[in-house]
């Protein structure tokens, strides 16, 4: 169907949001590891570091619902995109039903004036067999 798209700034959010919330997740994982391990500058190798669970645990925390945001907000502008489509659908589907009907009424009564003219035709004497 040929509608067009609406909230197109919803999407670019949504968008922006999900991007963001991949780059916090991502950020804080690593930082988090990298401490947690200890090996996070060269000659310091203290073993595993419990400091590194707070970067984990602030990704995690902050990454995590903008990544359900964003595609929340891009789940919304497509039901409401596919809602909009379903309506014009549905409305097509009655214009066609409209025009059946009234080519089957049509068809009905060509089809009782064509069974009359048969019935007369068979009830008048033949032209040709005069007795």
């Amino acid at each position: 169907m040929d509608v067009p798209q609406k909230y197109g700034g919803f999407k670019v959010l949504g968008m922006v949001l999900m991007v963001v919330g991949a780059v916090i997740l991502a950020v804080g994982l690593i930082i988090g590891l990298v401490l947690l391990t200890g090996n996070f500058w060269p000659g310091y190798n203290q073993g595993f570091n419990l400091i590194g669970w707070g970067p984990v645990l602030i990704g995690l925390a902050n990454g995590v619902p903008l990544l359900a945001i964003g595609a929340l907000l891009r789940l919304l502008t497509e039901v409401e995109h596919n809602s909009r489509v379903a309506v014009q659908m549905a409305e097509l589907s009655r214009k066609s039903a409209e025009v059946a009907m009234k080519n089957s009424e049509a068809l009905m009564k060509s089809t009782e004036a064509l069974l009359r003219s048969t019935e007369a035709a068979k009830g008048a004497p033949a032209q040709g067999n005069k007795s």
